[in-house]
């Protein structure tokens, strides 16, 4: 089993990856239309550019299943630049009206609300440019990847998701697919999809793991959910007119839902992987950083 060291090490190398990968991608300030990039590069990059949990842990169980991180880091690239345009989006006046992202101004309290929407709209584009380029220049079903991602963005997913939360009686919350509690049924739609693309993607470009995708992405959506829930703990005192499950079914309830969904997810990780797996200490060291 790795070290808390080892695995912060390799973390942090993952995370420099990615950085770079995304470096390359987003178009630079100086390049016309130059505010425009600027606001792209201040939504990906501002206030450090976060923990790019996403697409670490997609490289993380890509190393665990054998595949080369420079076949698989178009997605985990992709998959961030969708991330990063949600929290564009999500800052809107009209969305959660968030004056902050990171620390730093959200892009359009530093931008304006019509370049904040092109900058999320051109990140979301620019996520299906690097896989298109990807699918010229390497093997692997491609197709696939693009059709997983765009599903787990859309309106079965975290465009859907994001649709109901903005329901303050929660009706259109209750109208999503299954029968448990009206904030997790957004929960999956809006957070936990991404989480199922990050751990599937790499089984479908491993040739002889491709098998595994399904269950990799209820895994990686059950982690998703519990990681939303942690947060709705830390939010349940905040605005009450937002869907929150913990304000809802009280912290302790709350709090068992999540840890529930942690070992429904690592029940399928340390079947196929192993309980010594760097994604295993991946998910283990995430729990506690949410406080579960």
């Amino acid at each position: 089993m790795m070290s808390g060291r080892e695995g912060r090490q390799a973390y942090e190398r993952r995370l420099a990856a990615v950085n770079a990968s995304l470096e390359a991608a987003v178009p630079s300030g100086d390049a016309s239309p130059a505010v425009l990039h600027e606001a792209m590069r201040h939504a990906v990059f501002g206030g450090g550019g976060g923990k790019r949990l996403r697409p670490v842990i997609l490289l993380t169980v890509a190393a665990d299943l054998g595949v080369d991180e420079a076949a698989v880091l178009p997605a985990a690239t992709a998959l961030e630049l969708i991330h990063n345009y949600s929290l564009v989006h999500d800052d809107l006046p009209c969305m959660d009206d968030a004056p902050e992202r990171r620390g730093v101004p959200s892009v359009h309290r530093a931008y304006g609300c019509g370049n904040a929407v092109l900058a999320g709209d051109a990140l979301l584009t620019l996520a299906f440019e690097v896989l298109g380029r990807a699918a010229e220049t390497g093997d692997g079903p491609w197709g696939v990847l693009v059709a997983e991602l765009a599903r787990a963005a859309g309106s079965a997913g975290m465009a859907g998701g994001q649709h109901a939360d903005l329901d303050p009686d929660g009706g259109a919350a209750l109208g999503l697919p299954g029968d448990d509690h009206a904030a997790l049924r957004v929960h999956r739609l809006k957070t936990a999809k991404l989480f199922g693309f990050a751990f599937s993607a790499p089984c479908l470009l491993a040739p002889d793991r491709q098998a595994w995708a399904a269950e990799f992405r209820e895994a990686g959506e059950e982690f998703g959910l519990a990681f939303q829930i942690a947060d709705d703990v830390r939010d349940a005192g905040e605005d009450a007119s937002s869907l929150n499950y913990a304000r809802d079914v009280g912290e302790l309830a709350a709090r068992r839902t999540a840890e529930a969904a942690v070992a429904r997810c690592l029940a399928v990780v340390d079947r196929r992987l192993g309980s010594a797996s760097e994604t295993s200490a991946l998910v283990r060291e995430a729990v506690r950083d949410m406080g579960l």
